[in-house]
């Protein structure tokens, strides 16, 4: 049942996506600019160059984009209900405190997509409608371990390729981890570039 649930999730996600370029949108960004400082958020307003290019590319393609930009630095401004609510998606914000502020006030009317910070990840569950981008280190090793079950074929190999010397990060040992608790038999290679 829980494939069959995570199927249906993502004809749905299909769906919404492709139904977003046949008509105008109404788009929501809420990221914390901190734009009244003396400096912006460097990465905020990159995102936010980002999301700028991606409009004009929809309006390019033919779909009239309406955005609504809202500055959260320091919790600080208060968004009316009703534009959340009046929103096709909204991007951010990017604090799980924000987001389940903003959760509550549309009460899973649109797609929320959480930005930049995967702690926001542990969300997902208690909002159908948050979508995180990008996607956990561990998401991605179980994804990438499923994928690898999946495609592997009889004669095919699996190998870890690592520095020698090198000492083992966090995201190694999960990685191992992961294909280990989904007994997937791998090689590992380690080689150096001084020799």
């Amino acid at each position: 049942t829980e494939e069959i649930k995570e199927e249906s999730d993502t004809l749905q996600a299909e769906s919404w996506v492709k139904g977003l370029f046949n008509r105008n949108v109404n788009a929501t960004l809420i990221l914390p600019f901190k734009a009244s400082g003396a400096s912006g958020n460097r990465n905020n307003m990159d995102f936010y160059s980002g999301v700028l290019l991606a409009a004009k590319e929809m309006k390019d393609a033919g779909t009239e984009v309406k955005l609504n930009v809202y500055d959260i630095a320091e919790g600080t401004a208060s968004i009316p209900a009703d534009i959340l609510r009046a929103s096709d998606f909204i991007i951010g914000p990017i604090a799980p405190n924000d987001i389940t502020r903003v959760a509550s006030m549309i009460a899973g009317h649109c797609p929320i997509i959480s930005p930049l910070d995967q702690r926001a990840e542990q969300l997902t569950a208690q909002y159908r409608n948050l979508i995180q981008v990008p996607a956990s280190q561990h998401a991605q090793y179980n994804d990438m371990a499923q994928w690898i079950k999946e495609d592997m074929q009889n004669g095919d190999r699996v190998i870890v390729i690592s520095e020698k010397g090198a000492r083992q990060n966090d995201g190694g040992k999960a990685m191992r981890a992961v294909i280990d608790q989904n007994n997937i038999r791998y090689t590992p290679f380690s080689y150096s570039i001084l020799e």
